[in-house]
């Protein structure tokens, strides 16, 4: 889980379960798609990805975005949109709709927000779905919805914040679950700038190893960006990736 890299499908990846070894890899769980009004702004102006998550949910809140009338035109007319399955895109437009954050200054600002105010006694989650295509796809529509009833209802931003990552983990666990079902894998890699996040690390963590399942995570390599050059040489020297010829 992490920010956002172009994908094998040319669109935006970040919130996969993949399956592989050194030489291969399929896709085996993602989410459904935000879209970013904007490219690349839209990871800096945070609240566009609020108001596509609010636009697909057919939800609306009194929020004073700068600017929304133009991002629903580009959103509804797919001008200079484009699509990403980032949990930390996610992330991002969640905490514009909890008015914590509209902008960022740099990438995680937004979601380091939220891990700092949630209330660690809550154990309730949102609802959500997990979609059966030629992966699992989780559709955060219901979570959504929940979070916008909550904030109806002066839900504090403390628990909204915890019930969304409780959410994730939710449904990571059972995403891994089904996966597992198909592949008979039972080991599982925690990867990805997304998993700074120490509370979802720790109850993800946690859950998996309950279930049966081998985890690792980050020790002498850190789980963002700084991994990814040691993770490409680790494949050419196992004879993965592009070969020459």
């Amino acid at each position: 889980w992490d920010g956002t890299g172009l994908g094998l499908d040319d669109t935006l990846w970040g919130g996969e379960i993949l399956v592989g070894d050194y030489k291969e890899f399929m896709r085996a769980a993602t989410i459904r798609p935000i879209r970013l009004a904007g490219g690349d702004v839209a990871i800096k102006e945070v609240y566009r990805i609020a108001i596509d998550l609010l636009n697909q949910s057919g939800e609306n809140i009194d929020l004073k975005f700068d600017n929304k009338n133009i991002i629903e035109k580009m959103l509804e007319r797919e001008i200079n949109v484009y699509k990403t399955t980032s949990i930390g895109r996610l992330f991002d437009g969640v905490a514009a709709i909890l008015n914590l954050k509209s902008t960022v200054s740099y990438e995680g600002q937004a979601a380091i927000k939220l891990e700092k105010i949630a209330d660690e006694n809550t154990v309730t989650a949102y609802d959500y779905n997990i979609l059966e295509k030629e992966y699992f796809e989780l559709d955060w529509i219901p979570m959504i919805k929940g979070i916008v009833k909550d904030i109806k209802n002066n839900t504090s931003k403390e628990i909204i914040s915890a019930k969304f990552m409780n959410t994730l983990v939710n449904y990571a666990v059972e995403a891994v679950e089904k996966v597992s079902a198909k592949t008979g894998i039972k080991t599982v890699v925690l990867s990805g700038g997304v998993f700074q996040n120490i509370y979802l690390l720790t109850r993800l963590n946690c859950l998996l190893i309950q279930k049966g399942y081998n985890v690792f995570k980050h020790k002498r390599v850190s789980t963002n960006d700084e991994g990814l050059s040691l993770g490409q040489m680790a494949i050419v020297a196992n004879g993965g990736g592009i070969k020459c010829v």
